[in-house]
């Protein structure tokens, strides 16, 4: 059950990241993100070492964690990477045809 609470934490803040709830370089505390999602602090003391891992968090001192900022070269590599893979997802329809079911989620 802990696990999925922790789960839960790294999704819930994942998506609050991405979306640009908390603007690049903005400190995040436990304190604050236990309140904002209505958990308890242990697994979001727990997800936020699993953020900083997946890049999207940094540590801020001794304590604490603030978001990432990303270099604007970095953001140009992550759009180049996004456009390979749309380009490469086309062709495979176009060439293998879709199905029903994947043509109801476009």
């Amino acid at each position: 059950m802990a696990n999925n609470h922790r789960l839960q934490a790294v999704q819930q803040l994942r998506e609050l990241i991405l979306c640009g709830t908390f603007a690049p370089g903005e400190r995040i505390t436990e304190a604050a993100l236990a309140e904002r999602l209505s958990i308890s602090r242990t697994p979001i003391r727990q997800a936020l070492p699993a953020l900083c891992q997946e890049g999207l968090l940094v540590q801020a001192g001794s304590r604490g964690y603030a978001v990432r900022r990303f270099s604007q070269q970095e953001s140009l590599d992550a759009l180049a990477v996004r456009a390979l893979m749309e380009g490469m997802a086309a062709r495979a329809v176009a060439e293998q045809g879709a199905s029903c079911a994947l043509l109801a989620t476009l």
